[in-house]
């Protein structure tokens, strides 16, 4: 799809106004081709606020940030990139298809999405396609997800637990399974021991993946973390809906998490 718009490949140097640049050469409304996507939800935007320089709560998270100009300005321009520049599907556009399945059927050209992909785009995806970081605006921030082990206090055999764990997560059976199913890579420090990530040949920029991490942002967990979610993303989706501007909506959020915290 690059090739043929003539639209020169994503580099560590994009920002937001490359990507759109981009994506408007790449969306063809005739075809129902769209340039990018990105969900407004709630794990995408505290990422994306990130790129923006803004966040959800204060680094001593006694502060609630996220009505911030620069949070309106990032809310604003995922909106636009649906209702203004018109480079990414509407729900109603997207006819309860997901992302991924549009992308593999070549009708978007940019996701945002994550590793666990990767299988599924290196057999179903018919066409030539690359990782690349993320566009910032004013810096670069990428997702950090991670699933965590742990043995109950109360166990009566912490020993034996413990070295299940061991297995479980850094042992090279557990290293070599968890790599060849695509889905996450271990939380290991023996770069050896991942290089059969990096060997495989599609994508192309796997090690893309570990330069994200210089990056990483982690969602503002709080006690309340389900009901902070659920606040977010319900004025999001009324964002998103045109129901609330994304100043009201940010507002609204900001009010609903301080009765949280």
């Amino acid at each position: 799809m690059f090739d043929a718009a003539g639209v020169a490949y994503p580099t560590a140097d994009w920002t937001w106004i490359e990507e759109l640049a981009a994506a408007q050469k790449l969306t063809d409304p005739a075809k129902g081709v769209w340039g990018d996507f990105a969900p407004i939800q709630f794990w995408e935007f505290y990422k994306t606020i990130a790129q923006n320089g803004g966040s959800i709560l204060s680094p001593d998270k006694k502060t609630v940030t996220i009505d911030s100009p620069e949070n309106i300005e990032t809310l604003t321009w995922m909106i636009d990139k649906v209702n203004s520049y018109k480079v990414t599907p509407s729900d109603v556009e997207m006819a309860g298809q997901s992302s991924e399945d549009l992308f593999k059927a070549g009708k978007i050209a940019m996701l945002r999405t994550g590793i666990w992909l990767l299988g599924d785009f290196t057999e179903n995806a018919k066409f030539n396609w690359d990782i690349a970081l993320e566009p910032g605006k004013t810096s670069k921030a990428h997702h950090f997800f991670a699933n965590g082990v742990a043995v109950s206090a109360n166990s009566s055999h912490p020993a034996e637990a413990y070295q299940w764990i061991k297995f479980l997560t850094s042992s090279k059976a557990a290293v070599d399974l968890r790599i060849a199913a695509g889905w996450e890579l271990p939380a290991i420090s023996d770069a050896a021991a991942v290089q059969g990530y990096l060997d495989q040949p599609v994508p192309e920029s796997r090690e893309v993946v570990f330069e994200a991490l210089d990056t990483a942002v982690v969602p503002p967990v709080i006690g309340n973390w389900n009901q902070l979610t659920d606040a977010v993303g319900k004025e999001l989706e009324a964002a998103k809906l045109g129901q609330k501007t994304p100043e009201q909506a940010l507002k609204d959020a900001r009010t609903a998490i301080e009765g949280l915290l």
